[in-house]
């Protein structure tokens, strides 16, 4: 993701950031890293976008661009258009979904999960990785919870997160459960689903 902090300051970024004002990728796919761009201000263009601001950046002070009015847009800030370096779309996305303005940025989609707590089952000590991203810049909260503490200590969990309610207005359990039933067998993983299902 790139985070423009002048008209030629430009910060890059591997992770996605609430700051970013574009991000870069060769097409429009189902990812959650590009979700979690979708989540931000963010112009999702190609790396076109970013090589063309970069050549423009270079060039020496009052040099006309040889453009048709002979501006350098670099020098006198005329942004790039982004709808000139917009990423195909992916073959395997959707055709109801190869509409441009899905995915132009929109201010509505901006701290979408805030005040939700999402509750990431997990078998190890920390949840990390792309979900645990696109939760933090969607500006929601999260906490993991280790499958081997139970169903019963699971249900008091949830239970305990509804019942403070000011700070939160959902609480939403998570889990990869194709792993989870591999994990805990399937009466296991039932157990733990009826345990959502009562405090959700």
């Amino acid at each position: 993701m790139v985070s423009l902090t002048s008209h030629t300051g430009i910060k890059l970024s591997t992770n996605p950031i609430e700051q970013a004002t574009h991000y870069l990728t060769d097409r429009i796919t189902l990812s959650a890293p590009l979700f979690a761009g979708l989540l931000t201000p963010a112009h999702i263009v190609t790396e076109g976008w970013l090589r063309e601001h970069l050549r423009l950046a270079q060039l020496p002070v009052g040099l006309p661009d040889g453009n048709a009015n002979g501006v350098n847009s670099e020098q006198t800030y005329i942004p790039i258009p982004e709808d000139l370096y917009r990423p195909p779309f992916d073959d395997t996305l959707p055709l109801d979904m190869h509409l441009a303005h899905q995915w132009a940025p929109q201010a509505t989609r901006v701290k979408l999960f805030a005040k939700l707590r999402f509750v990431l089952l997990t078998e190890t000590t920390r949840p990390a990785g792309d979900l645990v991203d696109l939760i933090t810049v969607g500006g929601g909260a999260y906490e993991g919870f280790k499958v081997q503490q139970g169903d019963e200590a699971f249900g008091a969990l949830l239970a305990r997160l509804n019942a403070k309610g000011k700070s939160t207005v959902g609480v939403m359990p998570v889990a990869d459960a194709e792993g989870m039933e591999a994990a805990l067998g399937n009466t296991g993983w039932k157990d733990f689903v009826a345990a959502a299902n009562r405090c959700v």
